[in-house]
């Protein structure tokens, strides 16, 4: 028998936290970087952070995008995004970056904790699923964010969900995690559910089949060009979901 695990992502998948990224990172950047005390978020940070949200893969990277937006850089590819954060690296190191922004997050969830669950809510296509794909043995959480927020998101909808099936990956790899995983049920196949397309490509592993989710924080030629991984609707992720996952009282799939 074949057992079907699904990993599925959760910032652009399954929660639409762009709002708490951009609060964090600015925070982050302006006030504990910077040591500066900014009125307000200004329109144009919201809409050219939504424009470069899609390139993040790490928690580090939501300050790349507060100094690209300061000071005014045209980035418009993966790659440029890529080779500004390297150039970053080298000057300065992207470390105090990623604490800075881990440390702004902490403080606005004990600070602030019912406004910091409100940025981050759940897709609504999602929701009523999620309660019962939580209490599965074969869904996991595969995310860049630390399993202790999700989980503090996931209670808050009434979602309790094992923190071991809540797993982190610190930036890419999230394909060796699975791997990984499936070394230790042979015979069993996996999907992966991702709206950053830098995580699903040069997949290797046969056992694995990533999808791109088409509601996340995607590019718009990610959705158009030759990439070798299947895009999903909304629609067709639930029926994924649903079709893959053992549910009481359904016949399971081998």
């Amino acid at each position: 028998m074949t057992r079907f695990y699904l990993f599925i992502d959760f910032d652009g998948v399954l929660c639409d936290s762009q709002l708490e990224c951009l609060a964090s990172s600015w925070y982050g950047y302006h006030i504990l970087y910077k040591g500066e005390n900014p009125a307000a978020v200004r329109l144009e940070t919201k809409r050219r952070f939504a424009a470069l949200r899609p390139y993040v893969r790490t928690g580090g990277d939501y300050l790349i995008i507060q100094e690209i937006i300061e000071k005014k850089i045209e980035i418009t590819s993966q790659e440029g995004f890529d080779s500004y954060l390297n150039s970053a690296e080298k000057s300065s190191g992207t470390g105090l970056y990623a604490k800075h922004f881990y440390e702004a997050r902490a403080h606005m969830l004990k600070s602030y904790a019912a406004s910091w669950i409100k940025l981050n809510p759940l897709y609504a296509h999602v929701r009523s699923g999620l309660r019962r794909w939580a209490g599965c043995d074969r869904f996991y959480i595969l995310s860049t964010k630390q399993p202790a927020y999700i989980a503090r998101i996931l209670k808050s909808e009434h979602i309790n969900m094992p923190l071991k099936r809540i797993l982190h990956s610190p930036g890419r790899g999230k394909l060796e995690i699975i791997r990984r995983h499936l070394q230790a049920d042979i015979g069993s196949r996996a999907v992966l559910v991702d709206d950053q397309l830098d995580h699903l490509i040069g997949n290797r592993e046969s056992r694995i089949t990533p999808f791109l989710a088409s509601w996340g924080y995607v590019r718009p030629e990610w959705l158009t060009g030759n990439h070798g991984v299947e895009i999903l609707s909304p629609e067709r992720f639930l029926q994924l979901m649903n079709d893959s996952l053992p549910f009481p009282g359904k016949p399971r799939l081998h």
